[in-house]
């Protein structure tokens, strides 16, 4: 059995405290720490805090019920109101 680390950034979209998240993984840390060293990406992502149940995989998520949910499994009805 082989385990793989991913490393993940995410981005805080939206008007309040970040109700949408970005997520970017990366199969080794120098890929994160160069991506995060590009241009300004350093002011708009931040590492992933998986201690606080921040997402991990690659996607758009939305808060909603006190929890992290992605997109894609979400009802289309049910996002428009998020």
């Amino acid at each position: 059995m082989t385990t793989t680390n991913h490393f993940a950034v995410r981005s805080n979209k939206g008007s309040w405290r970040g109700e949408r998240m970005q997520v970017k993984t990366f199969k080794y840390a120098d890929g994160m720490h160069g991506f995060l060293n590009k241009s300004d990406n350093a002011l708009h992502w931040r590492e992933v805090r998986r201690e606080l149940g921040e997402p991990t995989k690659r996607g758009w998520y939305v808060w909603a019920g006190q929890a992290w949910h992605n997109v894609k499994t979400l009802d289309p009805s049910a996002l428009a109101h998020l």
